[in-house]
């Protein structure tokens, strides 16, 4: 093979992996802002099923985005 030929493939290669690696990132990083999308909505959903049982004192924490899985749904 001549060393024009393996430049060539080199070069092809080469790019082959910078595509590759941006596509890699730009895909991860797309199903990571979807998944905490996802996340804040199903925390923000259970928010506001528990609210109601603070107000009516049934749970006697306070629930906010952060804690709100940890908090038991009914009678504590």
């Amino acid at each position: 093979m001549d060393p024009e030929t393996t430049e060539a493939f080199l070069v092809l290669g080469k790019l082959t992996l910078i595509i590759g690696g941006g596509c890699a990132v730009t895909m991860a990083t797309l199903w990571a802002l979807v998944a905490g999308l996802i996340n804040f909505v199903q925390r923000r959903e259970r928010l506001d099923e528990l609210m109601p049982l603070y107000q009516a004192g049934t749970i006697a924490r306070k629930p906010t985005i952060v804690n709100v899985h940890k908090l038991p749904g009914h009678g504590t």
